[in-house]
């Protein structure tokens, strides 16, 4: 066989060893269907070898359809011929097209065995005849040996899906030679479509910034009205927070339950929302002051200015006032932190909770409001029994729940009561045993129409810091109506050793032009200097003397044996940054008169480590005999100390 021609070959290439049997239907090609590369004498074999050309797989054509079970495999509608790439059985090095232009026809009326592959196949080299078929078999493909047209699934149905059922040299990812060709103008497609890509992922991005699914959620979110809402500026109002008992005269007060969701609707207070702190014209909450967290949310802010809430009796439904007539007012002092712990549990229809590894003697005060994590609702503290038990104010209406995989969160709400002292400064204000009702102001979008609650503000009153004289009290005077100067006086009384002498008496003073109901101008004489003292009265004999008091404490014991306690180490490098941990320990005897601790122990295994530090935050007795220090590891950076700490006591 001389180079450069080309001969078909008689049996078919399906009983090739390299490849599976046909199993189905086959097509053999013309004697001019396939073409050899040329491989000319003088080139030598590694060129030859080196520069094999374009890629193999199927170029143009083999375009499938079915019907009636006969497969027909079309020519290029375009082009008008089907053209394919492929290594010689005989050789993988040796390069052969397969170009016809006539349609393969394939048929599977008797065929009953799916799936199948179509596969093409070509034998010969330099010198030996060529031959070529289009044939189907059960094995899988051996590139590049073997290209594959389709794959026949089942009767009438077969799958070209590059590149899994179909050999294309076209690029894609995981081509088999890892590259291929691009069609043409596909750089320009490609361009377009990584536009269009991102244009579309632009049109799914909500104005918070969050990617949706698709373009209808995208609007969905964007179009309802609480976002519309939430886009434009917030509102103001005065909210009814609640009415709060105090039962012993105080400046401050814990008024957090107002804030939760849950007791706004028992209490039938609108909104019925949950409040955060911090808020602004583009944060929804209540304003407040505090300390932000870091980092701090989006729009919060401290706002000392406009921190002004109103403070009213419950009862009386009037201002309370100091003795210079200034009104009370309260500011509100924010503060939210995750409770430490590793989880947090309500039950159902009763109060307790219960916390692992939870530090709520430290973290949580009555009167605070703790989250159930799985429902996100709040609830008011009523005490706090231990670390890890506390009580409700209510009972936990919720289905039994889970343990929460975090404790959640704990908000403080503080009304400190003030008055103005000065143009731009303000003083701590003491408010009575009473019921007060407390208003706020917040911030809130324009979603839903809301009360504000200053039209109730209009009908209080100031309370009144002067009241009316009687015989045992000093108080206001009053004016006699039936006079037309009318009169005013004061009732005093003359006592000696305690006891009143005579009857009270009283110091009227007229009114010039005052008239019942009116103003006037009252003459009164004006108090003069305070006199000089006058001599001291005799002095008595000294009294008898008492008898001795009991004895007083003392130190009366200290055994470093029984009173001293070291704590077990703890591990900065396992604890965190910023956990807090304690040392509780009972120390011997009934009663603790002095109790002192400190670091016993300090060790760092790396000795340029900058932040190995720690934090002792208090010592105390817990009840009786027991006694707790409380440490905290430092935040920020990786520390990496171990730390032992000791107690002793003076005890009796």
């Amino acid at each position: 066989m001389s180079i450069g021609e080309f001969s078909i070959g008689e049996s078919p290439t399906a009983d090739s060893v390299t490849g599976g049997a046909a199993v189905g239907p086959s097509f053999v090609f013309n004697q001019d269907d396939v073409k050899y590369r040329f491989g000319e004498r003088y080139t030598s074999e590694a060129s030859n070898r080196k520069f094999l050309g374009i890629p193999l797989g199927v170029y143009l054509g083999f375009t499938p359809s079915f019907k009636n079970n006969i497969l027909t495999l079309g020519v290029d509608p375009e082009f008008g011929y089907c053209f394919a790439r492929i290594a010689s059985q005989d050789d993988s090095l040796y390069i052969l097209d397969v170009i016809i232009q006539a349609n393969v026809v394939l048929d599977f009326s008797n065929h009953n065995d799916f799936p199948v592959n179509v596969v093409l196949r070509v034998n010969g080299k330099l010198g030996f005849p060529h031959s070529a078929e289009v044939l189907t078999q059960t094995a899988a493909p051996v590139f590049p040996v073997d290209i594959l047209i389709g794959v026949v699934t089942a009767p009438n149905t077969i799958d070209v899906a590059e590149p899994f059922n179909r050999d294309t040299p076209y690029a894609y990812t995981g081509a088999p030679l890892g590259y291929g060709f691009v069609k043409s103008n596909a750089v320009e497609e490609l361009l377009a479509a990584i536009a269009l890509n991102s244009e579309i992922a632009a049109a799914r991005t909500d104005l918070t910034g969050f990617v949706h699914p698709d373009l209808v959620t995208r609007l969905e979110a964007d179009g309802n009205s609480a976002a519309m809402a939430d886009r434009l500026g917030k509102e103001n109002k005065t909210i009814l927070a609640d009415d709060f008992v105090i039962a012993a005269p105080t400046d401050t007060i814990n008024v957090s339950r107002a804030f939760s969701r849950f007791h706004r609707n028992i209490t039938g207070n609108t909104p019925v929302q949950d409040f955060v702190g911090f808020a602004s014209e583009t944060r929804v909450g209540a304003i407040t002051s505090g300390n932000i967290s870091d980092p701090a949310p989006a729009g919060a802010v401290i706002d000392v200015e406009r921190n002004v809430c109103a403070i009213i009796d419950a009862t009386t439904e009037a201002r309370f006032t100091d003795s210079t007539r200034q009104v009370a007012y309260g500011r509100l002092v924010h503060n939210e932190i995750a409770l430490s712990g590793t989880d947090i549990t309500f039950t159902n229809g009763v109060t307790t909770v219960a916390g692992t590894a939870t530090l709520f003697t430290l973290q949580v005060a009555t009167g605070d409001i703790i989250q159930d994590p799985i429902s996100g609702d709040f609830f008011e503290v009523g005490s706090v029994t231990s670390d890890v038990l506390l009580d409700l104010s209510v009972v936990f209406p919720n289905a039994t729940t889970p343990a929460a995989t975090s404790p959640g969160l704990r908000r403080r709400f503080t009304l400190n009561a003030r008055t103005r002292s000065g143009p731009d400064s303000d003083a701590l204000f003491t408010m009575p045993a009473s019921t007060i009702r407390v208003y706020f102001n917040a911030w809130l979008t324009v979603e839903n129409s809301q009360y504000d609650y200053y039209t109730e503000l209009l009908r209080a009153f100031e309370e009144d810091p002067v009241i009316n004289a009687t015989t045992t009290s000093s108080g206001k005077a009053l004016v006699t109506p039936t006079l037309s100067e009318g009169k005013a006086g004061s009732i005093f009384a003359i006592q000696q050793l305690s006891s009143q002498v005579g009857p009270a008496h009283v110091h009227t003073v007229d009114f010039n032009g005052a008239v019942p109901g009116g103003s006037g101008i009252i003459d009164v004489t004006q108090r003069g200097p305070t006199g000089l003292p006058g001599n001291p009265g005799g002095a008595g004999v000294p009294g008898p003397q008492g008898s001795p008091g009991a004895q007083g404490q003392g130190f009366t014991n200290f055994d470093s044996a029984n009173l001293f306690r070291e704590s077990p180490v703890f591990q900065h490098g396992v604890l965190g940054s910023g956990v807090k941990y304690t040392f509780t320990t009972t120390m011997a005897g009934s009663e603790i008169l002095f109790l002192t601790g400190g670091n016993s122990e300090w060790y760092s295994p790396f000795i340029f480590d900058s932040d190995d530090h720690f934090q002792i935050d208090n010592i105390e007795i817990v009840s009786g005999m027991q006694v707790r220090l409380s440490a905290r590891v430092p935040i920020g950076g990786s520390p990496a100390a171990e730390v032992r700490f000791f107690m002793n006591a003076a005890t009796r």
